[in-house]
């Protein structure tokens, strides 16, 4: 038992280091089952079609992700969140760096895209209620805030910036999706917050 979880495992790290590079088109079933030296029919005994493989990464992508995201939420104080993402709202300007496996998703298996943004958005809300209820009770955000339409707002400004960083290849647009955020984000910090964020950031010079 343990041996085929093993084997299935290793089939879906192979096809999803393959896809990302060269997206999903180019990748085929026989180049991943020559990759690791097994027949189609080994294949098919784990996955009954291509389509069936890119679900099941997928879902290991959302769960990957909300491992990550509560993992941060559990070992790392609010303030110390918000100054480690700062790099990456820098980073993110350069629409190249989207894996050619998102741009086929969407383009080639729309449904499933879909399906799979629904999950992400619910991940990404969900933590960002919990996010902001600890950033409550340190003082960074603002007391009165309605936690639960703030994360859906947030998810909803989320979903927006990843379809402008896959729809388009002009980083001026990738750029207003970015400053959205981050006047979304200067609405809910408490004065408290601010003088926090900017001690904080202080203390790395």
């Amino acid at each position: 038992m343990q041996e085929a979880e093993n084997l299935k495992e290793r089939i879906l790290k192979t096809a999803t280091a393959k896809m990302t590079v060269a997206g999903v088109r180019s990748v085929s079933i026989d180049d991943i089952c020559r990759e690791l030296g097994i027949s189609k029919k080994t294949f098919y005994v784990y996955f009954e079609s291509k389509d069936q493989l890119l679900e099941a990464f997928l879902e290991q992508h959302v769960a990957h992700m909300r491992r990550q995201i509560w993992r941060q939420l559990d070992n790392h104080a609010i303030i110390k969140i918000i100054k480690n993402s700062l790099p990456f709202f820098k980073k993110i300007n350069d629409v190249r760096q989207i894996p050619s496996l998102v741009y086929d998703l969407r383009k080639y298996y729309p449904q499933l895209m879909q399906a799979h943004l629904l999950k992400v958005r619910e991940v990404v809300q969900e933590a960002m209620a919990e996010f902001l209820r600890r950033g409550m009770e340190e003082g960074i955000f603002r007391e009165d805030l309605d936690v639960e339409k703030t994360s859906e707002i947030f998810a909803a400004l989320h979903r927006i910036m990843m379809d402008k960083l896959l729809e388009t290849q002009q980083p001026k647009i990738v750029t207003n999706a970015k400053y959205a955020l981050d006047i979304f984000f200067r609405g809910l910090i408490s004065h408290q917050g601010e003088q926090m964020i900017l001690e904080e950031l202080k203390s790395e010079k």
